[in-house]
């Protein structure tokens, strides 16, 4: 068992917490954040059992492609890292018996694991010709269960940070002193010395407000979701190789987006 999963164990154990099949708390590496087109560079994966013995599985994993700087700048997983590494399809059998599989599957546990590696996971496992089923599965997600458990609506939060409640929620005054008391309590709980710092939460990168364009790393305008997320924007329209795609943003996506898309184009962009 590692040192980290010793505290985990002591904590069960003192809190009398019964497991009545194992859970397998995992998470992953990626390259990137796409759930149907990202992949797999590095697992771990922790399976706690009913009697308070753990099985560790790890792996580096080679994608088989290029992995973003964007990616690596997060979890410093180069290419030359994983060159040497197993593919997927070749951890996939092992995998799938240490999560539990047919009528034997564990349940799960980690960090946002609802919304990005259980999805991922079934993309890596259908790739490779087989399923990762997490029906029969007991989910434990402590994200989820933290945005559910100690919700963030404005009410929740002005309480949490004031320890005062806030009366006549949902009216337009009550509700703008509520966010400036929450917001400049922020900067001090948070160690913020500088409205730049504060909104850095906040824009850090960003160029239209629904975030559909950023900056990345070196200060060049990129999708920041899609099919061309991480391309360069106005290097791709002006090479006309998929003038359908800008169509469609013409057509369907908000005037917003639209109108930065022309600042871009025209290099006015600020």
């Amino acid at each position: 068992m590692s040192n980290l999963f010793t505290p985990v164990i002591d904590y069960i154990k003192l809190n009398n917490i019964k497991l009545d099949k194992p859970i397998v708390f995992f998470d992953l590496e990626t390259t990137g954040v796409d759930v149907m087109k990202d992949r797999v560079i590095e697992i771990d994966a922790v399976r706690i059992n009913p009697d308070y013995t753990t099985d560790e599985f790890y792996s580096k994993v080679n994608p088989e492609c290029h992995i973003p700087d964007d990616a690596s700048n997060v979890n410093s997983i180069c290419d030359d890292d994983v060159a040497n590494s197993p593919k997927f399809k070749e951890i996939v059998d092992e995998l799938d018996t240490f999560f539990g599989n047919g009528k034997n599957r564990y349940d799960l546990g980690g960090y946002n694991i609802t919304k990005f590696d259980v999805p991922l996971m079934v993309e890596e496992f259908r790739r490779c010709g087989k399923s990762f089923r997490y029906g029969g599965r007991r989910i434990i997600d402590p994200y989820t269960i933290l945005v559910k458990a100690e919700p963030r609506d404005l009410r929740h939060v002005f309480e949490a940070f004031t320890d005062t409640p806030l009366k006549n929620a949902h009216s337009a005054h009550s509700d703008t002193a509520a966010s400036a008391a929450i917001a400049f309590r922020q900067m001090i709980k948070y160690g913020v010395s500088t409205m730049d710092d504060l909104s850095g939460y906040v824009t850090n990168g960003m160029v239209d407000i629904s975030g559909f364009f950023k900056r990345d790393a070196n200060g060049t305008i990129v999708f920041s979701k899609g099919k061309y997320a991480g391309k360069p924007v106005k290097p791709l329209y002006e090479s006309g190789v998929d003038a359908n795609y800008f169509k469609y943003i013409n057509e369907k996506c908000s005037s917003d987006i639209n109108n930065h898309l022309g600042l871009i184009i025209s290099g006015k962009e600020v």
